[in-house]
């Protein structure tokens, strides 16, 4: 509760949960007062002057909302304290979607009334104990978003904020029909996937093992009348493609999901998420709805950033190297809402593991200008190319940016070869740094690199096409009955078509090369390996090496696309786990690319803009080669490209003369 003597407020916290807490608040908290802070306009004298918001005059100091008891209809009240980041300031952290400003309600704050939209006030009217105030950090109030200088210093200190939270609570609306008796289902869930997350834990250490650990930890399977629409509602609920979730989940130490008056510890939440996104791969089909993917997305970014933000071991090590970059959090989040975009840059500085003085929030400049600000600081805080590797449809963005800028706000549905930067082994410029160098206007980005080839045909892309539904989304106990499907008919016929037409594009190339006749063509060994590298870009569908099995995988892919419907099941399923394997691979490097074949002779994917005549580039610190246009005064940057044979320093690496006469060194004015 909060005690006002004069124009100092003291905050006495509510009681926490756990061995500690309870410790903490028979021992250390009955001795030692809260942190509070006094304003230089008093209590008496605010109200007087219709004043909501006291200035924030610490530098550490912000707002905490103290939300009055009450129930049923009762109004909304609340009032707001200043205090400061300490240890003995003691509060939860709200997390929720703000929902449509048009629609508003009004609630009564220090005394005055205020409009706030109705999500928050309905959520604050079944958040309020009954008997007790409750102390909260909601950031709709307890900033003041009038004031522009005030938004900017508390976006600074959110991680502060919300790492000192006890706990976030995470509202996801009130408990209508669709949703009620959701979080019972997943209790049950829970239960029926304990033996699935054994499973899938030991088969990521130890792959060898997939066949013993299907009978040692079997998955029951769920029958067609289990109650999946409930738990399938409340995934769709808008909390789930809001872009501040992210930090807000993730910073405290605990948190809880909330839906009208029934609870979860997040921590089960997620673990019931991760069963579904398992389940519906290897066991049965949930559902294929866009908001579930994302849903199920989100529970798995949040699951891994609080494992690099509280959790031990090498697991941290591994999150914080690879999933809490600034760059990692744009990519992973990019399908996510936000009303103002400044805030897909400004909204991760709480949790990136990156972060620096150098990258502040500054509201006055335009999205623009952010967007720019952003890609010059990574290239000089990494020293390397990598946020080169975004990129975003021009045609669909209403922002004038440079071609080296992406639109973060509307960012392309590609899987970026530099995602994960620790697995993959390219390195095309050979550990190079980045010779960078911006014009005056800020507009022109410069970089040294050489021109090695340029692109001779293109094919189509996977987008528009295919719609990647066939053996990668099929499990093996009903394979036979998917491949002998009317779906899988023309979903293999179209497969078919698109591989036969990157083969014959590297026929068409060769017979060109070496004035083969068509009919006699036969694809080397050599250009066979480099085939199937390519087509998942020499990795797995995990980012690591591409394993040697899937030379076998893709014959046996194109085997399955052949066969004929009546073959005999022995002969279906025999090919199956290879094929699958190796298109699961495919598609996540080959989705929105196209294949392509050089002026030199070699073949890859480029990006789905790319025209013939752009030039093949390893530009200096850049892992991945790029394509560049020539145009008026420099270049325009088309995005990064997958050639073989370039990936792994190979042009670096030529002697002297040969690159001399293979490759031209050069300076790229990129506008």
């Amino acid at each position: 509760m909060i005690f006002t003597y004069g124009d100092e407020f003291v905050y006495q916290p509510i009681q926490k949960r756990g061995y500690f807490d309870t410790i903490a608040q028979s021992t250390v908290f009955r001795f030692v007062g809260p942190k509070a802070t006094k304003s230089r306009v008093p209590y008496v004298k605010a109200e007087q002057e219709n004043l909501i918001y006291q200035p924030l005059e610490k530098p550490n100091g912000f707002r905490l909302l103290v939300l009055e008891p009450g129930e049923g209809s009762d109004r909304v009240s609340c009032r707001l304290v200043n205090v400061v980041v300490s240890w003995r300031t003691q509060y939860e952290a709200l997390s929720y979607t703000w929902g449509d400003p048009a629609i508003i309600e009004e609630i009564i704050c220090n005394g005055h009334k205020k409009h706030v939209t109705a999500n928050l006030q309905v959520a604050l009217r079944n958040l309020r104990f009954k008997d007790r105030p409750r102390i909260l950090w909601v950031d709709a109030l307890c900033i003041n978003q009038d004031d522009l200088d005030e938004r900017q210093s508390q976006v600074v200190m959110m991680d502060s904020i919300y790492s000192g939270a006890r706990q976030v609570l995470i509202w996801l609306g009130e408990e209508n029909n669709e949703v009620k008796g959701a979080f019972q289902v997943m209790k049950r869930l829970e239960c029926s996937f304990k033996g699935l997350h054994r499973k899938r834990y030991i088969s990521n250490r130890a792959p060898f093992l997939d066949s013993t650990l299907n009978t040692l930890f079997p998955t029951p399977l769920l029958g067609p009348d289990f109650e999946w629409e409930p738990v399938l509602a409340l995934l769709r609920q808008p909390w789930f493609q809001r872009m501040w979730i992210i930090q807000e989940a993730i910073l405290p130490k605990r948190a809880t999901v909330i839906c009208g008056q029934t609870v979860m510890p997040w921590y089960r939440f997620e673990k019931v998420l991760e069963g579904i996104q398992i389940y519906s791969s290897s066991v049965a089909s949930t559902t294929n709805n866009d908001g579930i993917r994302q849903a199920i997305a989100t529970g798995r970014l949040i699951m891994v950033a609080r494992a690099g933000q509280h959790g031990r071991g090498l697991r941290t090590l591994m999150s914080r190297n690879e999933d809490s970059k600034m760059l990692d959090l744009l990519l992973d989040s990019r399908t996510f809402q936000c009303t103002n975009h400044r805030d897909r840059i400004y909204g991760f500085l709480g949790v990136a593991k990156d972060k620096d003085g150098h990258l502040q929030p500054d509201y006055r400049i335009g999205v623009e200008e952010v967007f720019r600000r952003f890609v010059i600081w990574d290239i000089n805080r990494h020293g390397n190319l990598r946020v080169l590797s975004c990129s975003s449809s021009r045609s669909d963005s209403p922002y004038k940016l440079p071609s080296w800028v992406p639109d973060f706000a509307n960012l392309d549905d590609v899987n970026s070869l530099m995602r994960y930067e620790k697995r993959v082994n390219f390195r095309a410029s050979f550990g190079t740094t980045p010779r960078a160098e911006i014009s005056t206007d800020g507009k022109v980005l410069t970089l040294g690199g050489m021109e090695l080839d340029s692109v001779a045909a293109i094919g189509r892309t996977g987008k528009d096409e295919l719609m990647f539904l066939s053996v990668a989304n099929t499990r093996m106990g009903n394979s036979r009955l998917f491949m002998q499907s009317a779906l899988f008919g023309r979903q293999k016929l179209k497969y078919h078509r698109w591989i036969i037409e990157c083969m014959e594009m590297v026929k068409k190339m060769d017979c060109a090369q070496y004035g083969l006749p068509n009919e006699k063509y036969k694809m080397s060994e050599k250009r066979w390996d480099e085939f199937w590298r390519t087509m998942t870009c020499n990795h797995n569908y995990r980012a690591l090496r591409a394993p040697s099995s899937h030379e076998s995988g893709l014959r046996q892919y194109m085997e399955l696309l052949e066969a004929d419907s009546t073959r005999d099941e022995e002969y279906l399923l025999q090919r199956f786990p290879a094929a699958q394997a190796f298109e699961r691979s495919m598609i996540v490097w080959a989705k929105n690319r196209r294949f392509c074949s050089t002026k030199s002779g070699r073949i890859g994917w480029v990006p789905r803009d790319t025209k013939e005549n752009d030039l093949i580039c390893v530009l200096y610190g850049g892992q991945v080669p790029y394509v560049l246009r020539p145009c008026e005064g420099g270049y325009k940057l088309v995005g990064e490209c997958y050639i073989h044979g370039l990936m792994e320093g190979e042009a670096i690496e030529w002697p002297w003369q040969e690159r001399k006469v293979l490759a031209r060194e050069a300076n790229f004015p990129i506008l």
